[in-house]
């Protein structure tokens, strides 16, 4: 082999090559490289197959199974979700899938980011650690070292500096905190346009779909820097149709806004996975309201949506939108149809009780997903029956047999002619023995029953609401109070049955006394009345503002004959002149003293001081 330098500088060498003895090597597979250790890994064929998808949300109804169908079609070991929109963190396994989610902590839906794994990688998942509402990560054991998967949602364009540097520093945080010698890959929506700009070149490649990177896709091409990382997602040379994650309600502007990023040194683990036929999985039969009508609405809708991405005519998006819109009306009414068939079996069962209050709670409470994974002494994740059962054995066995005292350790006490003194239980004692007694058992000498509680919590829950929905702004009299309170008492005595009379040996109606004495709580008047106050408040204090004018104007016209309409203004008067004769309307900007007065109204105790 002979080498020449370049032009003028009047070099040649020549190298011979050492004489090497001949070897078999065996012919690489052609397809990916497999890290999932043995007896644990997948097909050697088949490999890791990974995605990401902003799901836009999955706060709606069927909006979990169609990502679920959407996950089996294309055959997904792992997807990253981003836009989950459910509040806290958590797992949830429907099927053969499972969720792990992270959401936000303050209870509002929004954000969220989640990993959805097939069941037959389940068992490698070692730990699902939610970060925040934007960042989580689960690591998956391997052969020779740990896959550490990284979810992220990055803030839009157009959001602050700061918080777009509040993200980056949380997920390099996050990067620093992991093992060195796990392979780390970060995948998800970033919301960054990632150019064709030369400088960038050994980072992001010569394949992007922009030409110029936007604020966050340079802030992403830094962060890749620092981090010694590649974005591969940018690497791969493909038709512009084929690059876009993202396209405008109206079709016509597409980005590639969705990456992922891993180790230059782990950077030919990805592979395309474009390059092989997706098959289809067979659909599951359906038990809930998602029935075969939905699917064939939702597929039908999605193959249109197909047509419009190919051809985004207008004929094509009318057809879509048109097809959308039938797709929605029918899924809310399977939902209703199917909401009503369980209010149905509630009417039929409204005699048995545990029937009746099991279908009541189904209604009344948000779904509460099951978890059957469970974390072991050393913090990993473990799914499989047998090693949850072990460790439920371990766990027991440590908590009840922790040993007998020693007969030094026991006081000897003698009682001679006294028992020993006993303290009376103490009220909040009585209340956690209440609370936790069973249902459908008999009741003690007292003739209270746990059914008791959970009647009382489905009026105050559910039928309450419902009986006052939009109660502050009645103009009610006294005839609808009188009305109000009544149906308020039947239900009470409906709850708390009659009253049993030792000396006649008869059951006797309870009294209007004795039932608040037992519900311990303001009436429905009194509840009305302050909401109605609350929403005076707001509305007094709204200066300025429309709801103000329409409640303090006056329309110049004649009243027609007869006795004026009670005039909500009016009840809001007589509510204040029942709670005391110094409250005016301008003490509404006084907010803490509006507060006592609030209470004040819920048992109208006398004037407030």
């Amino acid at each position: 082999m002979v080498w020449t330098g370049p032009p003028g500088w009047g070099l040649s060498v020549g190298l011979t090559p050492r004489p090497r003895k001949k070897t078999l090597v065996k012919k690489p597979s052609n397809g990916p490289r497999n890290f999932i250790g043995h007896g644990k890994r997948l097909d050697l064929e088949t490999g890791l197959r990974l995605g990401t998808w902003n799901i836009r949300t999955l706060n709606k109804p069927g909006a979990f199974k169609y990502v679920i169908d959407a996950n089996n079609s294309y055959k997904l070991d792992i997807l990253a979700l981003q836009e989950v929109r459910w509040p806290d963190s958590g797992n949830i396994k429907l099927g053969s899938t499972t969720l792990f989610y992270s959401g936000t902590n303050n209870g509002r839906c929004e954000n969220g980011v989640g990993f959805m794994i097939n069941e037959k990688i389940l068992h490698n998942t070692k730990s699902s650690t939610p970060v925040n509402d934007r960042i989580c990560y689960i690591k998956i054991s391997g052969r020779l070292f740990d896959l550490i998967l990284i979810n992220c949602y990055s803030p839009t364009e157009d959001k602050a500096d700061d918080i777009k540097e509040k993200f980056y520093d949380e997920l390099e945080t996050v990067m620093n905190n992991l093992p060195t010698h796990s392979l780390k890959m970060i995948v998800g929506d970033f919301n960054a346009k990632i150019g064709r700009e030369n400088i960038y070149r050994p980072i992001i490649g010569p394949d992007s779909l922009n030409e110029i990177s936007n604020d966050n896709g340079t802030r992403l091409i830094h962060f890749a820097t620092s981090q010694d990382l590649t974005i591969s997602s940018t690497y791969f040379p493909r038709k512009d149709i084929h690059k876009y994650t993202w396209v405008s309600p109206n079709g016509r502007v597409h980005n590639q806004i969705d990456h992922i990023l891993i180790n230059k040194r782990h950077a030919k683990v990805v592979t395309n996975s474009a390059r092989e036929h997706l098959g289809v999985e067979k659909r599951k039969k359906q038990k809930n309201w998602f029935n075969n009508v939905c699917k064939e609405a939702v597929d039908k809708r999605n193959e249109l949506r197909k047509k419009v991405l190919q051809n985004p005519s207008t004929s094509e998006s009318d057809r879509y939108e048109a097809q959308r819109k039938i797709t929605n009306k029918i899924i809310r009414r399977e939902k209703r149809l199917y909401e009503k068939k369980m209010i149905e079996d509630m009417e039929i069962n409204r005699f048995n009780p545990k029937v009746f209050f099991n279908l009541s709670g189904n209604i009344k409470k948000s779904y509460k997903p099951l978890t059957k994974i469970l974390t072991n002494k050393s913090g990993n994740l473990i799914t499989e029956e047998k090693q949850i059962v072990n460790e439920f054995k371990d766990f027991f066995e440590k908590l009840l047999n922790n040993g007998q005292p020693d007969d030094n350790e026991i006081e000897e006490i003698d009682y001679y002619t006294v028992k020993p003194e006993i303290e009376e239980p103490t009220q909040n004692e009585i209340d956690v023995v209440i609370d936790g007694l069973k249902i459908n058992k008999v009741s003690g000498n007292d003739g209270v029953v746990a059914e008791l509680t959970s009647k009382i919590l489905l009026y105050n829950s559910s039928l309450r609401p419902i009986v006052t929905y939009a109660c502050e702004t009645w103009s009610i009299t006294k005839g609808d109070e009188r009305k109000l309170i009544i149906f308020e008492r039947k239900v009470l005595r409906n709850i708390y049955g009659p009253r049993f009379n030792q000396e006649t040996n008869t059951y006797e109606r309870r009294t209007n006394d004795e039932l608040q004495k037992l519900y311990k709580r303001p009436n429905i008047l009194a509840f009305i009345r302050n909401k109605r106050l609350e929403w005076f408040g707001h509305t007094w204090r709204a200066d300025g503002l429309l709801i103000k004018k329409v409640l303090v104007e006056k329309i110049n016209k004649t009243r027609p004959l007869g006795r004026p309409r009670t005039r909500w203004i009016d009840v809001i008067t007589r509510d204040l002149k029942e709670i005391g004769q110094n409250v005016t309307f301008e003490l509404t900007y006084n907010r803490e003293r509006w507060r006592d007065l609030l209470k004040a109204a819920m048992v109208l105790n006398g004037p407030v001081s």
